[in-house]
């Protein structure tokens, strides 16, 4: 096993783990971190497939200003208040069967590797693979719909989260003024 293999190795159960975490904890803020523990081994997955600009925007972007986002809507929206069992974290009979079936899948996603033994064909990437030519070909030149949609989405996600923050009713002032 080369040093690469234990690398892709390690990120895989930092993604895999983070991922299990996110979805476990009660505190959403640790699983938004959770979730910063997953990012950062996309992240390195990307570096492995030598995709350095897309490692290093990983990092940067997702690991970095997306949670930083998503702490503030959490922040904003007081998860404490109001928010069903689900969401809580008091759905633990829910875990087995989510667990079950993540195994299930990953059991399944692994079958033609175990079925069909021996060497597989490399799979050679396109040119300009990880790089920001081949990267904004790709979005700019036949997906520019699909980036537009969701920037929107994003943008709409935010004016909501903000507009469900806003509409608490006012406080009371405490007995006796102040």
């Amino acid at each position: 096993m080369t040093a690469a293999d234990l690398s892709f190795l390690a990120a895989a159960a930092a993604m895999v783990g983070g991922a299990a975490l996110a979805v476990t904890r009660r505190s959403a803020v640790y699983a938004a971190l959770s979730v910063v523990v997953s990012f950062m081994g996309v992240g390195v997955a990307y570096f492995l497939l030598a995709a350095e600009f897309l490692g290093i925007a990983q990092v940067f972007i997702y690991a970095g200003a997306i949670i930083v986002l998503f702490l503030f809507v959490i922040m904003l929206l007081d998860l404490r208040r109001g928010v069903p069992d689900l969401v809580r974290g008091n759905d633990r009979p829910f875990h087995l069967p989510a667990l079950l079936l993540a195994l299930a899948v990953f059991l399944l996603a692994a079958l033609p590797a175990t079925v069909c033994p021996g060497e597989w064909p490399p799979l050679a990437p396109d040119d300009g693979f990880g790089s920001t030519g081949g990267l904004g070909r790709a979005v700019y030149s036949g997906h520019t719909l699909a980036f537009e949609v969701v920037g929107l989405v994003l943008l709409a996600a935010v004016v909501g989260s903000v507009a469900v923050a806003g509409a608490r009713p006012p406080r009371e002032a405490p007995p006796g003024g102040a």
